[in-house]
C-alpha cells in the first residue's frame, strides 16, 4: 500500500447495484490517513489515481495552481470517481466544483465521494466538439478511467503500454502467471452504455458559469 492508504472495514456491497453498467465487483472504501475517505471501483486503479493526483500532483505542474483564497470555479472533465475534485476541495474548501463524468458506475461513486462537498455539481455527460442527443460509451470495469466513446483508441493505447512494459522488463516480475492481467495491463472486456453528449460551451451556459479558474480535461475519446 502507498502513502498510508488503508481499506476501510465498512462493507461496500450494498452501495453499488450489480446492474449498474460498468460496475466492478472489487469496489470498497479507502482512507489516506490525512482525513480523506473515498469510495472506489477497483483498488489498484484508485491507488494509481491517488498517487498521480495527491502525491505526484501531476495536474499541478508548470505553474498550474488553484487559488487558495476566494471562491474559484473548477471544472473537472473526466472526473471518474472524483479524486481531482477532492484534491481541489482540500486545496481550497470554498471552491466551486463542476465534475463531469459519463460512465454510470463511476458517476454513482463520484456523487457519493462529493456528497459532503458544498458547492459541488456532478454532471453525467460526455463532452465533445459537437453536441448529440445520445452517444454510446464503452466502459471498462477493470479500468473505469479508460472508458471511451472510441474503444479502438483504448486498444491502441493498451498495445503501446504493453510494448512499453515488455521492453522495460516488466511482466512476470511479481511471479504471476502468463494469463494474469496481461503483464499488469488490464484487458477486461468493455460494457456498452448510453450517455448524453454535449459541448463545454453548452455546459458553461447551462450552469451559468461566469468564469472558470481551473479547467482540467482528462478523458478518453
Amino acid at each position: 500500500m502507498k502513502r498510508g492508504l488503508v481499506e476501510d472495514g465498512e462493507e461496500p456491497s450494498s452501495r453499488e447495484p450489480p446492474s449498474t453498467p460498468g460496475a466492478s465487483s472489487s469496489s470498497g472504501l479507502i482512507e489516506d490517513g490525512h482525513g480523506l475517505t473515498f469510495q472506489h471501483l477497483g483498488r489498484a486503479e484508485a491507488e494509481f489515481l491517488y498517487q498521480e493526483i495527491f502525491v505526484r500532483r501531476a495536474y499541478f505542474q508548470s505553474g498550474v495552481s488553484l487559488p487558495a483564497t476566494g471562491q474559484p470555479t473548477v471544472v473537472d472533465v473526466g472526473a471518474n470517481i472524483g479524486l481531482f475534485s477532492l484534491a481541489c476541495h482540500r486545496a481550497n474548501p470554498r471552491c466551486r466544483l463542476v465534475a463531469v463524468e459519463p460512465a454510470p458506475a463511476a458517476f454513482a461513486v463520484l456523487e457519493r465521494n462529493l456528497s459532503h462537498v458544498g458547492g459541488a455539481t456532478c454532471v453525467r455527460q460526455a463532452l465533445a466538439e459537437s453536441a448529440a442527443a445520445r452517444g454510446e460509451l464503452t466502459v471498462y470495469p477493470d479500468a473505469t478511467a479508460e472508458s471511451s466513446r472510441h474503444p479502438r483508441e483504448r486498444a491502441m493505447q493498451r498495445a503501446r503500454l504493453q510494448a512499453h512494459v515488455a521492453s522495460s522488463g516488466g511482466g512476470d516480475a511479481g511471479g504471476r502467471g502468463d494469463d494474469d492481467d496481461d503483464n499488469g495491463v488490464g484487458t477486461g472486456a468493455g460494457v456498452q452504455c448510453a450517455c448524453a453528449v454535449g459541448t463545454l460551451s453548452e455546459l458553461i451556459a447551462q450552469l451559468h458559469l461566469e468564469r472558470i479558474d481551473l479547467l482540467k480535461i482528462d478523458c478518453e475519446g
